[in-house]
């Protein structure tokens, strides 16, 4: 599968055509997340424990972690994609950085 690299202009469109995966720990993720975003952990990739959301079928997935793991990102969207079977799965470039630069929409807590 191919991972899309997913541009700053792409991602603020998340609320209506992304599910935003948040990867990042625990920890990374209790002062601030992407609103709206799922969180898998990274270390936690090769568990059966996620399920597809409920609700609208999802077909679009976007992986935010750390501007440092891109890697980890790359490797968590393809086990999304093959996991949920989902073809068009993405990394947002510079990461959870990038999407605080930009502006786009966050929430609070864990």
């Amino acid at each position: 599968r191919e991972q899309v690299p997913v541009t700053l202009l792409e991602a603020g469109e998340v609320d209506r055509e992304w599910l935003v995966i948040d990867g990042r720990s625990v920890e990374a993720r209790e002062s601030a997340r992407p609103r709206g975003s799922m969180h898998i952990p990274f270390e936690f990739r090769n568990r059966e424990l996620f399920q597809v959301p409920d609700g609208a079928p999802v077909q679009r997935v976007v992986v935010v972690m750390d501007a440092d793991e891109e890697s980890q990102a790359r490797e968590l969207a393809l086990w999304i994609a093959g996991q949920w079977g989902i073809e068009r799965v993405a990394t947002l470039v510079g990461g959870w950085p990038a999407w605080q630069a930009a502006g786009l929409p966050t929430e609070e807590g864990p």
